[in-house]
């Protein structure tokens, strides 16, 4: 995003990550005269951006502070579930203290080394973790790699705006397995669920003991029979049930549900297109690539949209973005149901 230019940011339709893009922008300006930051051509960066944007997406960490270009690895493509892994390996007689021999001032005593984690058959593409195993943000992959994990990442977080009054309130984790049962969350933390892992990480929570806490949800029950937000639609049918009957949202919750709430609508409301226009665009982008056949108003459209890989990229992101807000709308509306 720090190569696009302002028309193309804002298919991101995400203020956070444009913002951040433009001040990368801004600061390149003040590094170098003006004639450096000169398009390449229409459309595309200016030589500056473009190196820029390879060192930071193709440089390996080789140690603490110690970060270098590495040949033939830093075309290595990446994967959920890699094949490989790299490392940085000592030259004899000067190993470091943290094993990491190569590393900081010594990196120039070793050597990098692409080594392989599992079976490789011939012919493979062999693939690492441009992440590790903590993971990157949606918004950390947009902005060093130009792309998103496809079908969920549980690594990523929306990042909610928690105002002083509600400082230190948090949700109840067995409230939530009571509405939606063990069985999903446990899905979740197996990966197989990415967007509610995600939707979970986003939102404070902490594990409690439901007994203790009935004689604080006393006052909510009585107040939230009388006014009480309702639920529509198909998040309903989630946040319909009581489950194994732990009581009711607290006071403090409902409140902070409240809070979150306004913020995942308002994005939401904010969008340009919805998430089910998005993936309409997607699945047309994807038919028209593979039939080059279509009418001259298809291959029109293929001219000027298709063939940019950039908005490509834009589209899945926010429709990625979308659904995780979505996934977190369902959980909040389980605080709000009563």
């Amino acid at each position: 995003p720090m190569c696009w230019s302002d028309d193309l940011l804002q298919q991101l339709q995400h203020s956070a990550i444009v913002a951040a893009a433009q001040q990368q922008q801004q600061r390149l300006r003040t590094l170098l005269p003006p004639e450096y930051m000169q398009p390449i051509d229409q459309g595309l960066p200016s030589y500056l951006q473009w190196g820029f944007a390879n060192v930071r997406s193709r440089a390996l960490q080789l140690g603490p502070q110690a970060f270098g270009m590495v040949p033939f690895i830093d075309i290595a493509n990446h994967a959920a579930d890699p094949n490989a892994d790299v490392r940085t390996v000592a030259a004899a007689g000067s190993s470091s203290s943290d094993g990491s021999a190569a590393a900081g001032d010594n990196a120039e005593q070793g050597f990098v080394e692409l080594y392989a984690i599992k079976g490789i058959p011939a012919g493979q593409e062999v693939t690492i973790s441009y992440s590790g195993l903590a993971g990157y943000t949606n918004q950390r992959w947009m902005a060093q790699y130009g792309f998103v994990p496809a079908a969920g990442n549980a690594a990523d977080l929306l990042d909610f705006n928690i105002s002083e009054s509600h400082k230190g309130a948090t949700f109840r984790l067995s409230y939530l397995e009571d509405a939606l049962g063990s069985q999903l969350l446990m899905d979740a933390a197996k990966g197989t669920n990415p967007y509610l892992m995600a939707a979970l990480k986003s939102l404070p929570l902490t594990a409690d003991d439901p007994v203790a806490l009935q004689q604080a949800t006393v006052e909510t029950n009585t107040q939230s029979a009388v006014e009480g937000p309702a639920v529509s639609g198909a998040e309903s049918s989630v946040a319909s049930s009581t489950g194994r009957g732990i009581g009711h949202a607290t006071k403090e919750e409902v409140e902070l549900a409240a809070l979150l709430m306004q913020q995942v609508q308002q994005e939401l409301q904010s969008s340009s297109s919805s998430l089910q226009e998005d993936e309409k665009l997607l699945r047309q982008l994807q038919d028209e690539v593979q039939n080059q056949s279509g009418s001259e108003a298809a291959a029109e459209f293929r001219d000027v949209v298709l063939r940019d890989a950039r908005l490509v990229a834009a589209v899945k992101y926010r429709v990625e973005r979308k659904k995780l807000l979505q996934a977190c709308r369902v959980l909040l509306n389980i605080f709000l149901r009563e």
